[in-house]
């Protein structure tokens, strides 16, 4: 396998797209696109990898770099944004993945920005990949409640799986970032039944249900452990630990009061797990407040990679050989 100097990688997955090459006649060579799913996306360094070859060509999809069938020489081109920065982007197989990448569209998402209401249909289906998306209920107090979040590893507008065009809950941006969008008609005909993407959108929809349930008994929890887990939560699906959150949208995650917040966030930064300053809380120790909520956190935490970890990895594999199939049919 070829490496990336200085530059991490899990593994490798392949998006070919047919051409004809000029001055060859009656003849299409496959320009196949080499992705590198980084672990730190927010940095990807240019590197160059190095193998038997003959040339770079062109091709229309230009995220990291390209090779043709007999090459194993291409330029890593520097960027900080690729829709596989989305966990179930990333384990499509080449031709779930080549048909929905030409209508994926990258946005940046501002804090609190509202990107579904109640009861309205929805336009767009989000794949987060910095950002982190939070679904909240209106309560009859007045106050609102957090009822999940969606970091990289998932994608809103679930709803639509089961035939539903809109969703009963108050659908916001918890934390500024970038991610991937896709019009909801387009989606829903991808959905394909038996198709691997449907597979991972179920999955992550059980997920989904299963963090929902969680929120709903951690409710009977202080304040103090309920904001534990909301940070530790957000900080899973973060790249920092610094996390930008301010005490009046922590409460409205939460469906408590500010000063139950400033309170809560002052007897954490007194244990020494947090340090807060206007606008940011940063995480300083994870085991204090993993100690308070690890009944519910942890049991939450494994059962998320029971069902989203082995799937992808059972997924990937499949993607894997469909992606050697297709390009063995076509090559």
């Amino acid at each position: 396998m070829p490496t990336v100097e200085n530059t991490p990688y899990d593994y490798l997955s392949l998006a070919a797209t047919p051409r004809p090459v000029s001055g060859i006649a009656n003849r299409t060579h496959w320009n196949v696109c080499v992705y590198l799913f980084l672990h730190n996306f927010a940095s990807v360094r240019i590197g160059i990898v190095i193998g038997k070859a003959t040339h770079p060509v062109r091709c229309e999809v230009s995220r990291l770099f390209v090779i043709d069938q007999l090459s194993w020489r291409g330029v890593l081109m520097g960027t900080s944004h690729s829709p596989k920065q989305n966990q179930i982007i990333s384990a499509l197989p080449v031709g779930e993945y080549t048909r929905i990448l030409p209508f994926l569209e990258l946005v940046n998402l501002s804090l609190g920005e509202v990107i579904y209401e109640p009861n309205i249909p929805i336009s767009y289906v989000y794949f987060p990949a910095t950002c982190i998306i939070a679904r909240v209920y209106q309560l009859e107090s007045g106050l609102s409640r957090q009822v999940s979040m969606i970091g990289n590893e998932g994608v809103t507008g679930t709803s639509l799986l089961l035939g539903c065009d809109s969703t009963p809950a108050t659908v916001i941006v918890q934390s500024p970032g970038y991610c991937y969008r896709i019009k909801a008609n387009i989606l829903k005909k991808e959905l394909k039944p038996g198709g691997i993407l449907q597979q991972l959108l179920l999955k992550f929809t059980q997920a989904l249900l299963l963090q929902t349930e969680q929120s709903a008994v951690d409710h009977r929890q202080t304040v103090t452990n309920q904001l534990c887990r909301l940070l530790l939560m957000t900080e899973d699906r973060s790249f920092d630990h610094s996390l930008p959150m301010t005490h009046e949208l922590v409460g409205n995650m939460l469906g408590v009061r500010r000063e139950s917040v400033t309170a809560a966030a002052q007897t954490l930064q007194a244990e020494g797990a947090i340090k807060y300053r206007r606008g940011h809380i940063t995480i300083l120790n994870r085991k204090v407040m993993e100690d308070r909520v690890s009944e519910g956190y942890i049991g939450l935490k494994k059962e998320y990679h029971r069902l989203l970890s082995n799937e992808a990895q059972a997924t990937t594999e499949n993607a894997f050989q469909t992606d050697l199939s297709y390009l063995r049919m076509n090559g």
